[in-house]
């Protein structure tokens, strides 16, 4: 009960990241779990990178008991493909920060995996040094064979139909890029005001844009994407 409890105050939110860099936490994402319960799917013989975010709660309620949460440490994720593995941007992460892991490798293994996660939580009850292990986390991990993948044209800017469409939390964009650019991503309602914007640094190649409707009224709305001498508008409906 407690290690349930103590786990349910982790927050864990995933978005792709094709990148090789040591990952980055992002203070931005809230409180929902983007996506539920599966990991974006791997292709055999290409790298892969997929980042999770976590924000580290200061406090829970066991029962009528208040335990503070000092920190929050990942001991081992078991059941990575072949020719993956994990690295977290700490060793610890404090009570009320912001954290991430970054899984990431190749492998030629096309199967579906189960991830399960190793948490260790530290604190205090009543002032009292406590900590709890916690295993009972898992996701998804599909590794698809080469052949099945839908081929992209990254010789140019495209932008594709975000997904999931509906949303009620979280949606993801894709768009290619032939080039490392500046691009202008805005989200517009059907007044044409614009609601949100921001300027990313795209790569060369495939590209993704997670945005969350957690300060968003349903309704239908329009994506903008411009790379200064290309301009994608598409529609999006917010539950």
């Amino acid at each position: 009960m407690v290690k349930r409890i103590l786990l349910s105050a982790c927050i864990m939110l995933i978005a792709l990241n094709i990148i090789n860099a040591q990952c980055t936490p992002n203070a931005s994402y809230g409180s929902l779990i983007y996506p539920p319960d599966s990991l974006p799917h791997a292709t055999a013989t290409v790298t892969y990178s997929s980042t999770i975010y976590c924000r580290i709660p200061t406090d829970t309620v066991l029962g009528t008991l208040t335990a503070t949460i000092d920190s929050v440490k990942v001991t081992n994720i078991k059941g990575l493909p072949s020719g993956f593995s994990y690295a977290c941007n700490k060793q610890h992460w404090i009570g009320g920060e912001h954290g991430c892991v970054e899984i990431s490798g190749t492998t030629n293994d096309v199967s579906l995996y189960t991830l399960k996660f190793f948490l260790m939580f530290y604190g205090k009850i009543f002032g009292n040094p406590a900590s709890a292990p916690d295993s009972s986390m898992t996701r998804k991990l599909r590794v698809i064979a080469y052949n099945n993948v839908p081929t992209k044209n990254y010789e140019i800017f495209e932008v594709f139909q975000n997904k999931p469409n509906p949303f009620s939390e979280y949606t993801e964009i894709k768009f290619t890029s032939p080039l490392v650019q500046n691009i202008d991503f805005a989200v517009i309602n059907i007044l044409g005001q614009t609601i949100y914007s921001e300027k990313i640094k795209a790569k060369i190649g495939e590209n993704r844009i997670i945005f969350s409707s957690i300060n968003v009224s349903p309704g239908i709305y329009f994506y903008k994407i411009s790379n200064g001498n290309a301009v994608f508008i598409k529609k999006m409906t917010v539950n």
